[in-house]
């Protein structure tokens, strides 16, 4: 399964060798992160999306190889919105303040286009014909 994007990671100031290497670390989903893996059987896809920054993003999704069937599944993992950093528990090494928030759900089909949280990675699972 192969991910593609139109939004590659700006190069980085400095000299390349040196500061940098020639060819950028980043994807071509940039900012985010998206990975896609079918199951053994062939029958659910599931497409993963990372977004590590602090603004919401969007990120289009183009099935090519595939076709979706039926509803589709959502999980999503959140940080807590708008929450500044709290001093980690002793013990609890850098790990602190209020919990992530889990959110489950459902969709009528595999969505085209989809708006993620920021902080966020959401887990979409379908059927596949």
């Amino acid at each position: 399964m192969a991910v593609t994007g139109n939004s590659p990671q700006l190069p980085a100031k400095g000299v390349v060798a040196i500061d940098n290497s020639a060819r950028p670390s980043g994807s071509p989903t940039y900012p985010l992160d998206v990975f896609a893996a079918l199951s053994a059987d062939r029958k659910t896809l599931s497409i993963s999306v990372v977004n590590p920054t602090e603004t919401a993003q969007e990120c289009v999704m183009n099935l090519a190889g595939v076709q979706a069937s039926g509803p589709a599944t959502v999980s999503q993992l959140t940080a807590p919105a708008g929450a500044p950093p709290v001093a980690p528990a002793p013990g609890m090494g850098r790990f602190g303040g209020p919990p992530a928030t889990v959110a489950h759900s459902t969709l009528p089909q595999a969505p085209g286009r989809v708006t993620v949280p920021p902080a966020s990675m959401t887990v979409y699972r379908f059927a596949v014909k």
